[in-house]
């Protein structure tokens, strides 16, 4: 079970989407640095070639800080994703597993040797930590659909 649930979280998709999205905007940024290197002060009047080209500039350079802004709420839905899957690994150990003769859970996944109160108790903070983490990865989700419409 962790096996397919992890796979899915190392997939190449999930690895490769944030990866092309950098590619992209590392692209755009080497684009900018080139013109503005290349960029020789003037002064600014109405429709000028060079005002078209500021403005053109300025144009590129908005939509690469989006884009980044993007990728870094990418990664954060990405990080917290690993995490909730941790977590309801866990929860799922400790509750697949049954006391042995004298009350205690052995629980193997994660070495951990519990009484039943103190396995109560950390399922009780697992499902605490798994409703936060779909509350952040809500608002992740969110904030990047929003980067782009």
């Amino acid at each position: 079970m962790a096996g397919d649930n992890r796979s899915l979280v190392d997939s190449g998709y999930y690895q490769g989407l944030p990866r092309f999205e950098f590619f992209i905007v590392g692209v755009s940024l080497a684009q900018c640095a080139y013109v503005g290197y290349t960029l020789h002060p003037e002064k600014l009047t109405f429709l000028s070639a060079y005002t078209i080209e500021v403005v053109s500039l300025a144009l590129v350079i908005f939509p690469a800080g989006v884009a980044l802004k993007r990728i870094e709420s990418l990664v954060q839905t990405s990080r917290f994703n690993g995490q909730l899957l941790d977590a309801i690994e866990k929860r799922g150990a400790v509750m697949a597993t049954k006391p042995d003769a004298k009350g205690l859970i052995v629980v193997k996944y994660q070495g951990r040797l519990l009484t039943s109160e103190a396995a109560a108790n950390w399922v009780r903070e697992l499902n605490d930590k798994i409703t936060v983490l779909h509350q952040m990865i809500e608002t992740e989700t969110t904030k990047a659909e929003r980067l782009y419409k």
